[in-house]
């Protein structure tokens, strides 16, 4: 996908082409890693690379030549198919630099884009340091980075807070400011541009959760969130940038699962409210609602976006592989997930499913406030803390090396 018009700034162009809201720390937290500032745009490490199609050739001359691309040519048609491209979030096990790297590195192969979900640095922001020299410090080196190792860029920001969605980020309230203001509102949409400009993610978020925001935040907030998403999306159009504007909706809030709803409440009102999103990113923990994974409807997103006409891609979710809040779980139960997950992508063509983590949290590396809160998502990923291989593993393996429809 093509995305500003105008050239990209360096370091590295990107390709183009009922929850509880607690694990919000695990993303507020990898948002704020210092980390980023020493990541270069070097290329792939130790990862394991394969063909875009994931076929292997061989090179042939002559009739061995013409042999081998006709058997090459049936099997990749013979092969089953998939809509969806698959990716991680950039979030690993431990926060240091040489964990970041070789949780990137060994996505190569396993992923076609990682995903940004990044809280914006308010207090610099608003006092007057330039976004693109945050942008271009904190973000940009890992963009590029990914880029390299032949990942695509979706990219997200936390516009309020990740730990809860009914108030407004704690860095911006810790600088006295309020998205209600106006020149809040138009630092946040510097901040979109020069994400645009110097990263050129294939997908551009807006905002996050937005259901869950008008659920949980005071009117004032939410609507403030509705006018800093309108003004964001028409300084995009207006600075060039093509790609596509998303908005995620939280898949449980949806179906009114949480606490205190009355039942299924749809996204009319979010279709509405954000007329720009081009794409709906779907946030979804279902293990909060259900006991097995086959007890997921196989509506549970059709239900939701059916009349919209809007593309869908997973944006966040997972089932753990060990207990935490919830019911009893497993790793052969986070394997059956993923097989159950795909029948749900079908169901509405999805465009993406991302998994919050590649690899688990390593808890022990966390300060002791956050991992108490943290241990139900702890287990999200398809490989343990070390990297080693989960049952999960498999499975998403081999549905990534299903042939990709684009």
């Amino acid at each position: 996908m093509q995305g500003m018009k105008a050239p990209l700034s360096p370091p590295c162009k990107a390709r183009e082409n009922q929850t509880p809201l607690s694990r919000r720390s695990l993303l507020a937290a990898a948002a704020g890693a210092p980390l980023l500032a020493i990541v270069g745009c070097g290329g792939g490490g130790n990862g394991v690379s394969a063909e875009p199609d994931g076929v292997v050739t061989l090179a042939t001359d002559g009739a061995n030549a013409k042999a081998s691309a006709v058997i090459n040519a049936n099997a990749t048609a013979a092969r089953p198919t998939r809509h969806w491209a698959m990716g991680f979030s950039r979030v690993p096990p431990r926060f240091d630099v040489q964990t970041q790297l070789l949780c990137l590195d060994a996505m190569r192969g396993r992923a076609e884009y990682v995903l940004m979900q990044e809280a914006l640095p308010w207090a610099e922001l608003l006092a007057g340091t330039p976004a693109a020299s945050l942008v271009a410090r904190d973000l940009a080196p890992l963009a590029g980075y990914a880029a390299a190792l032949g990942l695509d860029v979706v990219y997200l920001p936390e516009i309020t807070d990740g730990l809860a969605r009914g108030r407004e980020p704690a860095a911006l309230l810790a600088t006295g400011r309020s998205l209600s203001e106006a020149s809040v509102r138009q630092a946040f949409c510097d901040y979109l541009l020069a994400v645009a400009q110097q990263i050129n993610p294939a997908t551009m978020g807006l905002a996050t959760e937005t259901n869950a925001v008008r659920l949980l935040a005071p009117a004032v907030l939410y609507h403030s969130v509705v006018q800093a998403v309108r003004q964001g999306a028409a300084a995009l159009r207006d600075a060039g940038y093509s790609g596509e504007l998303m908005i995620t909706l939280q898949v449980e809030v949806a179906w009114g699962l949480m606490p205190g709803q009355l039942g299924f409440e749809g996204i009319s009102v979010d279709l509405q409210d954000f007329p720009a999103a081009q794409m709906l990113g779907l946030s979804s923990y279902p293990y909060f609602a259900f006991i097995q994974p086959e007890d997921v409807p196989l509506n549970y997103y059709s239900r939701l976006v059916s009349t919209s006409g809007t593309p869908v891609m997973v944006v966040e979710g997972g089932w753990p592989s060990h207990p935490g809040i919830g019911g009893p779980t497993s790793g052969d139960m986070q394997a059956r997930y993923l097989s159950h997950q795909a029948k749900l992508l079908n169901e509405v063509a999805a465009r993406g499913l991302t998994q919050l983590m590649l690899a688990d949290l390593d808890l022990g590396s966390w300060p002791a406030e956050q991992a108490a809160g943290l241990a139900s998502f702890a287990s999200l990923g398809v490989m343990d803390s070390a990297f080693g291989a989960k049952p999960a593993l498999a499975v998403w393996e081999s549905l990534r090396a299903r042939r990709l429809l684009r």
